[in-house]
């Protein structure tokens, strides 16, 4: 049970830092809001972006290893 705690402990802190790391990079247009993020990245169309589906979803090099906080916040919704 510990292993299992642990593992799944683990996912959720990087899913956390990959969100804190999304919301400073578009602090300046979504004031760190996180359903205004979202948005942004559904307007932007990379909210689909996990970091290895990227290549399928978009051409843009930008955004070639992009993880979106749209897309982290649902599995966080999971635990």
């Amino acid at each position: 049970m510990g292993k299992l705690l642990s593992v799944a402990f683990s996912d959720v802190d990087d899913k956390v830092n990959i969100m804190m790391k999304i919301c400073v990079l578009y602090k300046g247009e979504c004031g760190g809001m996180l359903l205004t993020t979202v948005n942004k990245e559904v307007s932007l169309n990379i909210a689909k972006l996990n970091g290895e589906n990227n290549k399928k979803e978009t051409k843009d090099p930008q955004y070639a290893k992009y993880d979106s906080l749209s897309r982290n916040l649902l599995r966080m919704m999971w635990f």
